[in-house]
């Protein structure tokens, strides 16, 4: 939905929207094996003639897990040691806007699709609810999802799409 929006209003800055998924070949002990295509993307972003080489990335935000019933996204460790400014930046704009599955306490780290930013120097959050019950087992059906969640981080987005942090 967020697409068919931008597709009708020029956002403020450019948004590239991505589809990746860090379980991507990895191996569960063995953390170099997963985000195969974010960590291609983040190493090559600043090449000329690459998709993203049109100018320094503001920052990158992943949406991971945030349709669950009951959802609540902290702010997620990695993310916050790293890129502890703009995490604060997106959390602060979620209080803002009165969207409260946003919860501005320290998470659980995670390796996840942001990190090979990070590495690069770019700040990057992962919205990321790990506290979803059903989650890899045999309840984990779109049944169990919420709008709640998907509804206000795509407030989220838009406004700061709308908005652009500066």
């Amino acid at each position: 939905h967020l697409m068919e929006i931008l597709a009708t209003e020029s956002p403020a800055i450019g948004v590239d929207l991505l589809f990746l998924d860090g379980e991507d070949q990895g191996r569960s002990t063995e953390p170099e094996t997963f985000c195969i295509g974010s960590e291609w993307l983040a190493a090559r972003c600043r090449d000329f003639g690459h998709p993203l080489a049109t100018g320094e990335p503001i920052g990158v935000v992943v949406l991971d897990m945030i349709a669950d019933q009951g959802v609540s996204i902290l702010m997620e460790g990695q993310s916050l040691r790293y890129a502890g400014a703009w995490t604060h930046l997106i959390f602060d704009r979620a209080a803002k806007l009165g969207l409260d599955v946003f919860v501005p306490e320290r998470g659980r780290a995670v390796h996840d699709d942001h990190v090979p930013f990070l590495r690069q120097r770019i700040p990057a959050l992962d919205l990321i609810d790990l506290n979803d019950e059903v989650w890899h087992t045999m309840g984990d059906v779109p049944e169990s999802c919420s709008s709640r969640g998907l509804g206000q981080v795509g407030v989220l987005i838009l406004d700061l799409c709308r908005r652009p942090p500066h």
